[in-house]
């Protein structure tokens, strides 16, 4: 008996042969207990293609965010360790820790000029760090305040936006400290937000199934737009027209940021997709999943160009800035 059907696999045969590029790109991928790994392409090849360059230790509990900086050479990483950590991306050796935080760090953020770093904890402070010198430079916290599940500089490094579990999004000067601006709109916790590319619109997901895209020099809305699923992460695309949004289960939705609309929809993880972001020649997609899987995806077909398998639950990813 012969049983006729389409096989997973064979997906990937189509794409590698549909797909032609030729780049270099590092990206970044974490995993539950502590590790980070480091996949590489080499230049000249046919394929967005990645194997295993390092593995780096040092945290004693679930690493949480990364951030590559501009160059390439070191990035951030935070923890449910209380830390912040920056690393040497040739030596695979840590450069130095920074402790300040008196509960787990859930997101950490390094500014485009590679001088400062902004983290969020469940200590309910949004704390800026110097790069260079490792030491705290401000914390930024209000008298009734929440866990901060999410945090991010401004393209400029002026603003910090960050999100809690009160489901407001605060603007935070750089310079003084304060808060410029609270974004009320959610009705559940913050968890992600993201300045768009030119910084005049940021976007942001939360646990009540709502993305909604706010200017952020009048404070008001663009847009509201509400999924079926829940939400994991938002982000733009490097051209600012786009967003890819991870689904709590298995689905990875590309949006039109003018009109709502889905673009392409992929599907192919087992487990909820834990972090989502788009290559800066905005034809890839790269995806992490809590069912121990990374996925590469090409945008125009929806289809997985390869899939890389580590041993516990991923939760996030980042691309390096030389992927051009």
């Amino acid at each position: 008996m012969i049983d006729f059907g389409w096989i997973d696999e064979f997906n990937f045969v189509i794409a590698r042969y549909l797909l032609v590029n030729i780049f270099c790109v590092y990206f970044l991928f974490i995993c539950l207990f502590g590790e980070i790994f480091i996949f590489v392409s080499k230049q000249n090849t046919k394929m967005k293609y990645f194997k295993l360059s390092n593995i780096f230790h040092g945290h004693s509990s679930k690493v949480t965010s990364v951030k590559f900086s501009a160059d390439a050479s070191t990035f951030i990483s935070s923890s449910l360790d209380s830390t912040v950590r920056i690393w040497d991306v040739a030596s695979g050796k840590e450069i130095m820790t920074l402790r300040g935080h008196s509960n787990c760090v859930y997101e950490a953020d390094l500014s485009t000029n590679g001088n400062m770093i902004v983290s969020g904890s469940s200590d309910c402070t949004v704390r800026l760090w110097d790069a260079k010198l490792g030491q705290e430079i401000k914390i930024l916290q209000e008298e009734e305040s929440n866990p901060v599940q999410t945090v991010q500089f401004s393209p400029d490094g002026t603003i910090v936006a960050s999100g809690s579990c009160d489901g407001v999004i605060r603007l935070w000067c750089v310079h003084s400290g304060k808060v410029l601006k609270k974004f009320i709109g959610h009705t559940d916790d913050i968890l992600n937000v993201q300045f768009s590319p030119d910084g005049q619109t940021l976007v942001s997901c939360a646990n009540d199934a709502l993305i909604i895209i706010w200017r952020v020099k009048s404070g008001r809305k663009v847009k509201t737009l509400s999924l079926d699923d829940d939400l994991r992460k938002v982000r733009f695309s490097s051209s600012g027209r786009s967003l890819v949004v991870s689904l709590n289960m298995d689905t990875i939705q590309i949006l039109d940021v003018k009109t709502g609309s889905v673009l392409q929809e992929m599907c192919g993880h087992q487990d909820d997709i834990e972090d989502v972001r788009f290559l800066s020649d905005n034809l890839t997609i790269l995806s992490c999943s809590a069912d121990k899987t990374i996925g590469l995806w090409d945008t125009k077909s929806g289809l997985q160009i390869q899939r890389l398998k580590g041993d516990s639950i991923l939760t996030s990813v980042d691309i390096s800035s030389n992927g051009k």
